[in-house]
Parts: C-alpha cells; sequence; structure tokens
C-alpha cells in the first residue's frame, strides 16, 4: 500500500457535508456567484447544479433572505 492510498481515506472523512444549489439566471446579471467562507472561494456558475459545502448553501439561504427584507422594506416604504 501507498502512501497516496493512505490518505485518500483520510481526506474522505475530513470532506464537509454537502448539498446541490443551483443559482437562477438573471436577465441583467450573467456572471458568476461568488462565495466566500473561512477564507474559501467558491465560485458558482449561473443555472448549473452544483454540490458545494452546506456552509455555503446557508450563506447562499442568508443572502436570499435579507434581499427578501430589503424588498418587503422599499415595497411598505415606496407607497
Amino acid at each position: 500500500m501507498t502512501m497516496a492510498e493512505k490518505k485518500t481515506p483520510e481526506k474522505a472523512e475530513n470532506k464537509p457535508e454537502t448539498t446541490f444549489v443551483t443559482i437562477p439566471r438573471e436577465r441583467g446579471n450573467q456572471e458568476d456567484k461568488v462565495v466566500w467562507v473561512n477564507s474559501k472561494r467558491y465560485i458558482i456558475k449561473r443555472g448549473v447544479q452544483v454540490e458545494v459545502p452546506i456552509s455555503v448553501a446557508k450563506v447562499l439561504e442568508h443572502e436570499q433572505r435579507m434581499l427578501d427584507k430589503i424588498f418587503e422594506f422599499e415595497t411598505k416604504n415606496a407607497q
């Protein structure tokens, strides 16, 4: 057994839990989505389902909740 074969199972154990996300395409924004978590950058292509760590999905969910709150506030105060 080589050293590389010994390290492979250890890496699999350290792999964070993942989930799948899809960033929708937007008419005015075709750029990839960039998310930073613990000094690590994740680039997510729009319109493509990708596997990401749970922490990245949580950042995206939090961002969407904040955008929803901003939209609500602006809608209420525009009248």
